[in-house]
Protein backbone atom coordinates (compact mmCIF):
# COMPACT_ATOMS: atom_id res chain seq x y z
CA UNK A 1 0.00 0.00 0.00
CA UNK A 2 2.99 2.63 0.86
CA UNK A 3 4.45 1.86 -2.38
CA UNK A 4 1.49 2.30 -4.11
CA UNK A 5 0.80 5.75 -2.59
CA UNK A 6 4.09 6.64 -3.46
CA UNK A 7 3.55 5.64 -6.93
CA UNK A 8 0.46 7.69 -7.17
CA UNK A 9 1.75 10.88 -5.62
CA UNK A 10 4.91 11.13 -7.66
CA UNK A 11 2.70 10.74 -11.24
CA UNK A 12 0.25 13.07 -10.22
CA UNK A 13 0.85 16.54 -12.02
CA UNK A 14 2.79 18.65 -10.36
CA UNK A 15 1.09 22.56 -10.09
CA UNK A 16 2.49 25.02 -11.72
CA UNK A 17 1.49 27.83 -9.21
CA UNK A 18 2.03 27.24 -5.76
CA UNK A 19 -0.54 25.23 -4.15
CA UNK A 20 -2.17 27.39 -0.61
CA UNK A 21 -0.14 25.07 1.79
CA UNK A 22 2.61 26.55 0.73
CA UNK A 23 1.22 30.30 0.18
CA UNK A 24 -0.35 30.67 3.18
CA UNK A 25 3.31 29.90 4.84
CA UNK A 26 4.43 32.28 2.91
CA UNK A 27 6.80 29.85 1.16
CA UNK A 28 6.22 30.67 -2.99
CA UNK A 29 9.45 31.75 -3.53
CA UNK A 30 10.29 28.35 -1.68
CA UNK A 31 7.78 26.65 -4.61
CA UNK A 32 9.64 28.66 -7.27
CA UNK A 33 12.87 27.51 -5.98
CA UNK A 34 11.45 23.72 -5.94
CA UNK A 35 10.67 23.33 -9.16
CA UNK A 36 12.80 25.93 -11.47
CA UNK A 37 13.77 24.74 -14.64
CA UNK A 38 10.54 21.91 -14.26
CA UNK A 39 12.45 19.43 -11.93
CA UNK A 40 9.92 17.31 -10.38
CA UNK A 41 11.12 17.35 -6.14
CA UNK A 42 9.18 14.17 -6.13
CA UNK A 43 11.14 12.05 -7.53
CA UNK A 44 14.21 12.66 -5.07
CA UNK A 45 14.37 10.22 -2.92
CA UNK A 46 14.50 12.49 0.30
CA UNK A 47 10.77 13.67 -0.70
CA UNK A 48 9.66 9.71 0.02
CA UNK A 49 10.26 10.72 3.87
CA UNK A 50 7.69 13.42 3.17
CA UNK A 51 5.44 10.68 1.78
CA UNK A 52 5.71 8.42 4.72
CA UNK A 53 5.28 10.81 7.60
CA UNK A 54 2.21 12.48 5.73
CA UNK A 55 0.41 9.47 5.76
CA UNK A 56 1.05 9.19 9.71
CA UNK A 57 -0.13 12.38 9.94
CA UNK A 58 -3.30 12.13 7.86
CA UNK A 59 -2.11 15.13 5.87
CA UNK A 60 -0.91 15.58 2.31
CA UNK A 61 2.67 14.80 1.60
CA UNK A 62 3.13 18.79 -0.07
CA UNK A 63 1.50 20.17 3.61
CA UNK A 64 4.08 18.10 5.28
CA UNK A 65 6.57 19.57 3.28
CA UNK A 66 5.30 22.86 3.77
CA UNK A 67 5.24 22.72 7.30
CA UNK A 68 8.75 21.44 7.40
CA UNK A 69 10.15 23.94 5.40
CA UNK A 70 8.42 26.89 7.80
CA UNK A 71 9.87 25.34 10.74
CA UNK A 72 13.27 25.18 9.01
CA UNK A 73 13.18 29.12 8.07
CA UNK A 74 11.52 29.82 11.48
CA UNK A 75 14.87 27.67 13.05
CA UNK A 76 17.06 29.54 11.25
CA UNK A 77 15.72 33.37 11.76
CA UNK A 78 15.84 32.54 15.55
CA UNK A 79 19.40 30.94 15.37
CA UNK A 80 20.81 33.99 13.64
CA UNK A 81 19.91 36.63 15.69
CA UNK A 82 20.71 36.72 19.51
CA UNK A 83 18.60 38.77 21.32
CA UNK A 84 21.55 38.95 24.33
CA UNK A 85 23.92 40.81 22.14
CA UNK A 86 21.34 42.30 19.40
CA UNK A 87 24.13 40.65 16.70
CA UNK A 88 23.71 38.11 14.45
CA UNK A 89 25.52 35.00 15.17
CA UNK A 90 27.16 32.75 12.71
CA UNK A 91 25.94 29.21 12.28
CA UNK A 92 28.98 27.88 12.90
CA UNK A 93 29.74 29.43 16.46
CA UNK A 94 30.27 26.17 19.08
Amino acid sequence: ALEEAISIERSTPLPLEAPDCFKVRGLEKSWADLTEDGRDFRQEIWYRTHIIVSRREGITPLEHLAEHLKQVFEEEDIEQYSPSTGHTESNCSL
